[in-house]
């Protein structure tokens, strides 16, 4: 699904996201996400990526970022829930919801090597399993 310049998608959730052309490395720290409700309750996490062209460690960095959005253990232990009233049941934990974009960071730090991603083909082409991904019902 596209909006804007961001695209989202969802995948497996995995240890490691290296790929044939480059790899996602982490980026800070986790952060909580929580209701927007009163009761301010933490339903997921949010970790943030930064591509790179090549192998780890030496590779180039890119100006895409992907976020990944995963729900709590408590979250997706109350949706499991449904199956009590007849629904088959989904792990949802199994599952991760991404939202990538290519960051305006102008700040001058660039190093001129041309090594940037010119399209958002490659970093999909990068995903491995991008194609044997099916949305959960």
């Amino acid at each position: 699904m596209r909006e804007g310049n961001k695209w989202y998608f969802f995948s497996r959730k995995t240890q490691s996201r290296v790929t044939a052309n480059g790899y996602w490395k982490a980026l800070g720290v986790d952060e909580p996400v929580f209701t927007s409700t009163g009761d301010g309750k933490k339903v997921g996490m949010k970790k943030h990526y930064g591509f790179y062209i090549g192998e780890s460690p030496a590779g180039t960095k890119t100006n895409w970022i992907m976020q990944e959005y995963s729900l709590s253990e408590s979250a997706s232990t109350s949706y499991r829930s449904s199956k009590r009233r007849g629904n088959p049941k989904i792990d949802y934990s199994a599952w991760v919801l991404c939202r990538v974009f290519e960051s305006n960071d102008d700040n001058g730090s660039g190093s001129g090597s041309g090594a940037e991603l010119s399209c958002l083909d490659e970093v999909f082409l990068s995903l491995d399993d991008l194609e044997d991904i099916s949305l959960p019902n």
